[in-house]
C-alpha cells in the first residue's frame, strides 16, 4: 500500500464531502417541499420547540412561517380522539432536532452530510487493510456515483440508514487482533490475506467484537428496521458475519439490542406507523378546526404508503415493475445505483456478500409482491429502500478493483447524478432528462416525482419535468422561463391528438418532440394552440386503473422570453 496513493484517495473523498457540505449550505431550497421533507422538518421542529410529536396550533404557525404553499401536505396519524401527530419514526427527527434549532432551514442537511461522512469513514477503515489505496476511491465511487449522496440534500433519513447499517456491521463483525481462518472471515479459500500470506491455511489478524458491540449492532439494525419491517432481515447477514465460536453469545446479544430498541419505539408509539395505522396526508396549513373537519386525505394519490396489503398476482404488473426496477427513468437500479454492479463483482465468492445479496433479492421481491405501486418508498431519486442494503454490500467488497473500473463507474454514475447536486431529480432535469426520457416511464408508481397533474374521465396528464408547476386553477400548468417540459399522458383508449394551449407570453415557435405537429392555431387572446399527433403509444400497467393504459410522451421547449408561460392540455 503506497502512503501517497492512500493520502490522495482520502483527499478526493474529503473534497467530495466538502463539496456536498457546500451544496447543502448554498443550493436553493425548494419552494414547494414534498410530503416527506415537510413532515420530517416539521417533526424535528416540534421536538425542539414543543418536545412532543403532536401536530398542534404551534406547529401550524411554524409551518406558515416557512412561507410554504398552503396546500403542502404532511403525513399525520389521526386517532379516534381527534388528535393529530406526526407519523414518522423518531430517531432521525431526534438527531435533527438540535441542528434544526441552530439552523431551521439547513441544519438537517448538515446532519445528513455528517452522517454520510461517518458511514464513509467506517467503510474506508474496514476496507483499507484488504484493499489498500483503492478503498477511498471505491467509497467515493459508490457514494458519489449513485443516488446516495443526493438523499443528503433533502431532509430525509437515508443518510442515517447508511450510517446505522455500516455502524451495525462494523461493531458486530470482528476487527484486527484475533486470529481467524479465511473461512470464518467469509473470504474465498485462496484469497490473499492482509498480512500477505495466501492459501487455505493462511490466517488473518482480526479482533473480536465485544458484547457491547453486538448489543449496539442489534440496536442500530432496529434504527434501520423502524423505516420498514423488511429491514429486520439485515440481522441474517449481521449474525452470519460473526465467527461461529462467538455466536452462542453474539446472537442473544444482537437480538436483545434489537428487541430493546424496538420496544422503546413501541413505548413511544412510533413503531411502524406507516404500516400499522396507515397514516393519512393532511393539508399542513389547515387550522386545527379545519383538520378535524376535513379529516385525512383519501388513500389514493402520490406519497401514500398503505397498510400491509395482500399480495398481488398480476403477472403483467410484475413484468412491468421488473423492467422499471432495472431501467426505469425514476427508480431504475442501473440508473441510480450503477456502482452496485461493481460492488457485486468485488464481493464475488465472499459469504457476507452472498448473504446481503440474498436479503436484497428477498426485500425487492417482497416490495414487488406486496407494494407494487410504492417501490420508490416516498419519492426519488431511485428506490430509497435499496440504500441500507447498498451500504452493506460496500462493506463486503474483497477483491481489489482496477483503477479503470473505478474511474468508469465514477464517471458514468456521476454524470447521471449531476442534477442531484442541485437537489433536482435526474430524470426531470436537463441535460440528463433528454437521455433518461428514452427509458420507460413508471406508470405503476404512485410516488414517481411529479410537479403537476390533471386527471379526468379516464385521461391522466402528468408533468414529468421540474420546469413545470401546477397552475392556480388546477386545470392548467406553468412552464418556467426557458424550461424544457415533458408530459406523460395515460388514457384508457388510444389518443388521436394532443393540443398544447400556450399562453400569450409565447414568442416564436415551439419545439415539440414525441410526435408530429399537425397545425397551429393563433387565438384571439394572443396565445397559440399547437396540435400534436403523438407517436405510437406503449401499452402499460398503471397504478390508477385496473386496465392497461395507452401511454404517450410529449416534450416541448419554448423560445427564451424571461417569463413563465401558462399552458393547458387537451386530449382527443
Amino acid at each position: 500500500m503506497s502512503p501517497g496513493s492512500v493520502t490522495a484517495g482520502r483527499f478526493v473523498l474529503a473534497a467530495a464531502f466538502a463539496a456536498l457540505l457546500g451544496a447543502a449550505l448554498l443550493v436553493p431550497r425548494p419552494a414547494r417541499p414534498g410530503v416527506e421533507e415537510a413532515t420530517w422538518r416539521l417533526q424535528a421542529a416540534s421536538l425542539v420547540a414543543d418536545r412532543d410529536l403532536a401536530y398542534e396550533a404551534a406547529d401550524i404557525a411554524r409551518f406558515r412561517e416557512h412561507g410554504w404553499p398552503e396546500e403542502t401536505r404532511v403525513a399525520l396519524e389521526f386517532d379516534v380522539g381527534g388528535n393529530h401527530r406526526f407519523a414518522r419514526p423518531l430517531p432521525y427527527s431526534a438527531l435533527a432536532a438540535p441542528f434544526t434549532a441552530v439552523a431551521p432551514d439547513r441544519g438537517a442537511l448538515v446532519l445528513n452530510v455528517l452522517l454520510l461522512a461517518v458511514g464513509a469513514v467506517l467503510v474506508v477503515r474496514r476496507l483499507e487493510p484488504r484493499m489498500g489505496d483503492t478503498a477511498s476511491w471505491l467509497v467515493t465511487t459508490a457514494i458519489f456515483g449513485s443516488a446516495v449522496f443526493g438523499y443528503a440534500l433533502s431532509v430525509r433519513p437515508e443518510s442515517l440508514l447508511v450510517a446505522a447499517t455500516v455502524g451495525a456491521f462494523v461493531l458486530a463483525w470482528p476487527r484486527n487482533e484475533e486470529y481467524l481462518t479465511p473461512t470464518e472471515l467469509g473470504l474465498p479459500e485462496m484469497y490473499p490475506e492482509p498480512g500477505g500470506a495466501a492459501g487455505p491455511g493462511a490466517l488473518a489478524r482480526v479482533a473480536p467484537a465485544s458484547v457491547a458491540g453486538w448489543l449496539a449492532g442489534g440496536a442500530l439494525i432496529s434504527v434501520v428496521a423502524l423505516h420498514h419491517p423488511l429491514f429486520l432481515l439485515l440481522v441474517v447477514p449481521l449474525v452470519g458475519g460473526i465467527p461461529r465460536r462467538s455466536r452462542p453469545v453474539a446472537i442473544p446479544a444482537v437480538l436483545f439490542g434489537l428487541a430493546l430498541a424496538l420496544a422503546g419505539s413501541w413505548l413511544t408509539g412510533t413503531l411502524w406507523l406507516e404500516f400499522l395505522v396507515s397514516p393519512k396526508l393532511a393539508i399542513a396549513g389547515d387550522s386545527l378546526a379545519d383538520l378535524a373537519a376535513r379529516g385525512p386525505s383519501p388513500a389514493a394519490g402520490i406519497d401514500h404508503q398503505p397498510t400491509w396489503p395482500p399480495p398481488l398476482t398480476d403477472y403483467r404488473l410484475h413484468l412491468s415493475n421488473l423492467t422499471y426496477l432495472a431501467a426505469g427513468r425514476h427508480v431504475g437500479v442501473l440508473v441510480y445505483f450503477l456502482p452496485l454492479l461493481l460492488l457485486l463483482w468485488l464481493g464475488r465468492g465472499v459469504a457476507a456478500s452472498g448473504r446481503l445479496l440474498a436479503v436484497t433479492i428477498v426485500v425487492l421481491a417482497a416490495l414487488l409482491c406486496f407494494f407494487p405501486f410504492d417501490l420508490a418508498g416516498g419519492g426519488g431519486p431511485g428506490i430509497r429502500w435499496l440504500v441500507p442494503l447498498y451500504a452493506g454490500l460496500l462493506l463486503t467488497a474483497a477483491h481489489r478493483p482496477s483503477a479503470a473500473s473505478v474511474a468508469l463507474f465514477l464517471l458514468l454514475g456521476g454524470a447521471l447524478m449531476t442534477p442531484a447536486w442541485r437537489g433536482a431529480p435526474p430524470a426531470e432535469s436537463a441535460p440528463t432528462s433528454r437521455l433518461l426520457s428514452r427509458l420507460p416511464f413508471e406508470t405503476t408508481q404512485r410516488e414517481v416525482p411529479v410537479t403537476a397533474e390533471i386527471a379526468r374521465r379516464g385521461i391522466r396528464v402528468r408533468a414529468a419535468s421540474t420546469a413545470i408547476e401546477p397552475g392556480r386553477d388546477g386545470a392548467t400548468m406553468i412552464l418556467a422561463p426557458g424550461g424544457w417540459g415533458q408530459l406523460m399522458i395515460g388514457a384508457d383508449e388510444p389518443v388521436l391528438g394532443v393540443a398544447l394551449e400556450l399562453g400569450p407570453e409565447v414568442q416564436g415557435d415551439a419545439e415539440v418532440g414525441g410526435g408530429t405537429i399537425e397545425h397551429e392555431v393563433f387565438r384571439p387572446d394572443g396565445g397559440v394552440t399547437v396540435r400534436v399527433r403523438p407517436r405510437r403509444p406503449r401499452l402499460q400497467s398503471a397504478w390508477w386503473s385496473d386496465e392497461r393504459q395507452y401511454v404517450y410522451q410529449i416534450w416541448f421547449s419554448l423560445p427564451e422570453t424571461g417569463v413563465a408561460v401558462p399552458f393547458g392540455v387537451s386530449v382527443e
